[in-house]
């Protein structure tokens, strides 16, 4: 019996993590079906409700049609011959979508159409529609039945609303056409994010009622604890935890009133997008923030004290961004933002761990609740790929989260106040000396790390950089180079042009070697300034240079290679009477491409320009 309890003990995480792990797959497999073959799917624009009973809802996922930088009537859509449609799967973004020889961008305008088959008679049905951006009218044949913002093919007079809307109406047609005019100015991607429901009037608004019902009680529980922690913190103020624990749990709170089921919206009917947006991305940012500097005073002592700083400057710097700089150039950067949150849980992860096998009070529980929310990422993944026919779990298994810790915080700090009140005076002496201590340590390591650091960023710049012209060396260029070719499925186009100035020795022998070197600098400055961020140059040998130019195709690079020739050929260097020109040579980079054949290319490509005259580029 002691061997089964010694046992039990020491693999305690292991048998409870399994336990957690075994609880909801039983859950998710008996509360819902994995994905079925037979399941009703939009297929080319068209899905069959015909024999369909309606006793539930059904999602309108599939391919429906698209008709980019196109808003089209009812009229327009049944003469459909004269108008490029193409599928698109619903829910997705838009942008990147291929039609015809184009690509669609984010900023966009299109026209979504649906025809659904349905039983014959009489029928009260409904749709509900939560996130299309940004702005969308929405027809059932040649019937406006809502328009969400403002629906243009410009800027200027759009106007984008993320409001989530129940749309009742009633048909006795077999067969009827949904047609979503859909623009977008607001957001980097435009396009129907979530899915559509439709179904009877009933079982629709029954489904928004529960929908609301469970974001309300979790709303509801958050707020409550959140004000419980804070009122503690008030009263024992020497406890920050309580305080950043209440801010979690009260962020956390917002961001379901702001995103799940967009409650904003009716307690502010006439909130502008622009703030809806702000504290969507804010929420995120403040919630890591909070917990963060919670996890850090309790776990002070595992929690590395530097690392926590640099977190909390960089969430702080995010958020003050956020806040003074417009959403469309704050959302490029939330890939940042994710690697930065994707570290720090991957940090508190390895905090929870060591303070375990410490055996701290309160690790095993925050471990246990990591464990559920993973378990619920992995859910809504599946879900989003529709794999699972679940819901969304992720702000419930939150919820769960805040509530185990919520109990443990109560639990760790009651414990904490009884050991506090024992041993306070003799502690605080003890603190106050290691304190002392600790900050002297923190100034001998700091200057010793800022002096190795600028020594290093010195070796580094000396490693990297040409010496006469400040920009890349043989080496790095080539290195950049072959970074390129290895990242050219994200670029899309990869060109490369070697480039020579004519007759240099001639320079240099007629106006001697500072003036050759004047020219080397005059030309680089002159390139620099014409790729304007466009394209990389280093310094290949002597008057050699290679330019690496990601996202341009041969004919863009060629416009940019010719511009730099023709200003090279216009450029006027003091002390130097002779015109001076470059001689380039132009290749396309492709996946299978290595960095000593793309250079021999560009070799020939220039030597091929010097025979034929130099002055001239070819490709």
């Amino acid at each position: 019996m002691n061997t089964l309890s010694g046992l039990i003990k020491r693999h305690k995480l292991k048998i409870s993590l399994t336990a957690v792990l075994i609880v909801f797959l039983v859950f998710i497999l008996a509360a819902y079906p994995i994905k079925s073959k037979t399941r009703l799917t939009v297929v080319n624009g068209n899905i069959d409700l015909s024999s369909f009973d309606f006793k539930n809802n059904v999602k309108l996922n599939g391919q429906w049609k698209l008709y980019p930088y196109k808003l089209l009537s009812y009229e327009e859509i049944i003469n459909i011959d004269d108008y490029e449609g193409i599928n698109i799967k619903v829910p997705s973004l838009w942008t990147g979508v291929e039609y015809g020889s184009s690509i669609m961008e984010g900023r966009a305008f299109g026209t979504y159409v649906l025809k659904v088959q349905l039983p014959e008679g009489n029928k009260d049905l409904s749709l509900e529609i939560r996130d299309i951006c940004s702005a969308y009218k929405l027809y059932i044949d040649d019937d406006l039945m809502i328009e969400n913002g403002k629906v243009t093919t410009s800027k200027e007079e759009f106007i984008a609303s993320y409001k989530p809307n129940l749309i009742n109406f009633y048909t006795n047609e077999t067969e009827i056409n949904i047609i979503i005019q859909v623009a977008n100015f607001s957001q980097l991607d435009g396009g129907i994010w979530d899915s559509i429901y439709i179904g009877t009037s009933y079982n629709i608004i029954n489904k928004a009622l529960k929908d609301h019902i469970l974001d309300y009680f979790i709303i509801g529980g958050l707020v409550l604890m959140g004000i419980y922690h804070l009122v503690y913190f008030i009263f024992k103020n020497q406890w920050k935890e309580y305080l950043f624990f209440s801010l979690f749990a009260i962020t956390i709170a917002l961001r379901n009133i702001v995103t799940r089921s967009r409650s904003i919206y009716l307690i502010f009917p006439n909130i502008k997008w622009i703030f809806v947006t702000k504290l969507e991305y804010l929420t995120i940012y403040l919630a890591f923030l909070f917990c963060n500097m919670y996890v850090y005073h309790i776990y002070k002592e595992v929690y590395n004290r530097r690392i926590y700083k640099v977190i909390k400057i960089l969430f702080i710097l995010a958020i003050l961004l956020h806040l003074f700089l417009p959403t469309s150039i704050t959302q490029k950067y939330l890939n940042v933002f994710l690697i930065m949150s994707a570290l720090l849980c991957l940090y508190i992860l390895n905090v929870l761990f060591k303070t375990y096998k410490n055996q701290k009070e309160g690790a095993f529980t925050f471990i246990v609740g990591m464990f559920i929310i993973f378990l619920c990422f992995i859910n809504d993944a599946l879900v989003t790929i529709e794999v699972l026919e679940t819901s969304f779990l992720v702000p419930i298994g939150v919820f769960i989260f805040i509530v185990i810790q919520s109990i443990a915080t109560g639990r760790l700090f009651t414990n904490a106040f009884k050991n506090l009140e024992i041993y306070a005076n003799e502690n605080r002496k003890m603190y106050v000396e290691i304190k002392n201590l600790n900050e002297t340590l923190e100034l001998k390591v700091k200057e010793r790390t800022n002096e190795l650091k600028n020594k290093n960023m010195e070796l580094k710049e000396l490693a990297c950089i040409d010496s006469l012209t400040g920009i890349l060396n043989h080496r790095n260029i080539v290195n950049y180079l072959q970074t390129s070719i290895d990242n050219i499925d994200e670029y899309k186009f990869l060109s490369v042009s070697m480039m020579d100035i004519d007759y240099f020795k001639r320079i240099n022998d007629s106006y001697g070697h500072q003036m050759g070197d004047r020219v080397l600098e005059k030309i680089v400055e002159l390139i620099k300034n014409t790729l304007n961020k466009k394209g990389i140059v280093g310094r290949y040998g002597g008057e050699e240079f290679l330019i690496v130019m990601p996202r341009l195709g041969i004919y863009e690079a060629f416009k940019l290679i010719e511009k730099i020739r023709v200003n090279v050929e216009n450029l006027k260097i003091e002390g130097i009477k002779d015109k001076v020109t470059i001689s380039a040579g132009i290749c396309e980079c492709t996946v299978n491409s290595n960095v000593s054949d793309i250079i021999d290319r560009c070799d020939e490509l220039l030597y091929k320009a010097k025979d034929l005259g130099r002055n001239r580029t070819e490709f």
